[in-house]
């Protein structure tokens, strides 16, 4: 087309779709892969629930999205974002028994199951984000 929506990158290695898809390191893969990882996960769907777990004016920005706010046998899922410049750690912590959003002292039920930029969940619950980094953490209750 002649005209586009948004100006072109002059530079002659510019991405593109067809230079990204045969590249697992891509960002076209890497927004594919979102988009099936959120279609794979009830709570993050759009009638999933939400309740921050930080105010959000500091990094990390967490929060947790979880379906069955009764605390039945529902998702819950932890996420974590990072945009500043300087790594940051968040503590998780978790209880079966706590309703969605009041976590308590046990991280053992905590399971790493997404993460970009070389974010890293530890033995004791602790979640450090490199800068520019996410994580997506589950509860699994016992």
């Amino acid at each position: 087309p002649k005209d586009f929506y948004l100006p072109l990158d002059p530079l002659h290695d510019r991405p593109d779709v067809e230079s990204q898809m045969g590249d697992p390191g891509s960002l076209l893969q890497f927004v594919r892969d979102m988009i099936t990882f959120r279609k794979e996960h009830g709570a993050l769907q759009a009638d999933g629930d939400f309740r921050f777990l930080t105010d959000g004016h500091v990094a990390p920005l967490v929060y947790e999205r979880y379906t069955d706010a009764n605390g039945g046998e529902g998702e819950r899922l932890v996420l974590a974002f990072n945009p500043s410049a300087e790594t940051v750690q968040y503590a998780l912590r978790g209880d079966a028994s706590t309703a969605p959003g009041s976590m308590t002292p046990d991280s053992s039920a905590f399971c790493l199951i997404r993460e970009y930029g070389g974010s890293d969940l530890d033995a004791s619950g602790i979640l450090t984000l490199p800068a520019g980094s996410f994580v997506c953490v589950e509860y699994k209750s016992r």
